[in-house]
């Protein structure tokens, strides 16, 4: 989505992970490479390398997943990603971003890098 949806430099955005098989596969490291996305991955057992995104899945998890009862996974998918593309990425402010949410950091950092 974020390559579909924004207008990005190569090698610009980084898919951030934990070191599990989906994502060690050839086959997938392949499309991040076609779509010029960078791949990091946490060292294993090393939990600080991970830590921006598995807030993300918290925060997901405790303020949404857990308190909302999806009829399928056609819903699921849909909600998941309506909310990860309006509430998280434009409304929901992140400290790790000095408090702006990631459209405003976004549009920051490229206003000052031009």
């Amino acid at each position: 989505m974020a390559v579909g949806n924004r207008s990005v430099n190569p090698f610009e955005l980084t898919f951030h992970s934990d070191s599990g098989i989906q994502y060690v596969r050839k086959e997938f490291k392949e499309q991040l490479k076609a779509k010029k996305v960078d791949q990091s991955m946490s060292r294993k057992g090393n939990c600080c390398d991970n830590a921006v995104a598995e807030s993300f899945f918290k925060i997901i998890k405790s303020e949404i997943i857990y308190h909302t009862g999806y009829v399928n996974l056609a819903q699921a998918r849909a909600e998941l990603v309506e909310l990860i593309a309006i509430w998280y990425t434009v409304k929901r402010n992140h400290s790790y971003l000095n408090y702006l949410t990631p459209d405003q950091f976004g549009k920051t950092t490229k206003t000052k890098a031009a």
